[in-house]
């Protein structure tokens, strides 16, 4: 009776759990950023804020790998197209040269800083890659041509 029931229903390929987990994991890189980039800053040590600032940062580090992972485990079975990393590299340029833009005028003695931009920012935003702006892409984009062959060592 209920095994004609059973091969109507659709099974859903989606994993609402990694999907939660993924979530889970942005918002904690949200918050990793934050602190290291503003919370962090500028509070002495040994006091109770910086304390626990530090806590929760250590807390919230496994979720770039978390991030990883799952970026890895659902990307296995994808269609792999090589012209796909030009999209990406446009976006990281795009969001780069906002937010340059962004806090030229909100906070411009911060592009002043090497530090934190580089010596020119705009040639930095042009090129994350390059100058390593922004770390986890520059680890992407060296990955991605690889992951062809680590998606076939992964089917055997």
């Amino acid at each position: 009776m209920f095994d004609n029931a059973s091969d109507n229903i659709r099974l859903d390929k989606r994993n609402y759990g990694i999907d939660l987990l993924r979530l889970v994991s942005m918002f904690l890189i949200s918050v990793l950023h934050s602190l290291s980039r503003g919370a962090l800053v500028g509070v002495s040590p040994f006091n109770i804020h910086y304390e626990v600032g530090f806590l929760i940062e250590a807390l919230t580090y496994c979720a770039v790998n978390c991030f990883a992972l799952i970026s890895g485990y659902v990307g296995v079975d994808s269609k792999f197209k090589y012209r796909r990393i030009v999209p990406i590299w446009l976006q990281v340029v795009f969001y780069c040269l906002i937010f340059t833009v962004f806090f030229m005028y909100l906070k411009p003695d911060l592009l002043t800083n090497k530090a934190l931009l580089g010596s020119n920012p705009y040639y930095t935003a042009l090129t994350p890659v390059i100058h390593n702006t922004y770390w986890y892409f520059t680890a992407y984009f060296a990955l991605f041509f690889f992951i062809p062959f680590i998606n076939k060592g992964m089917r055997v």
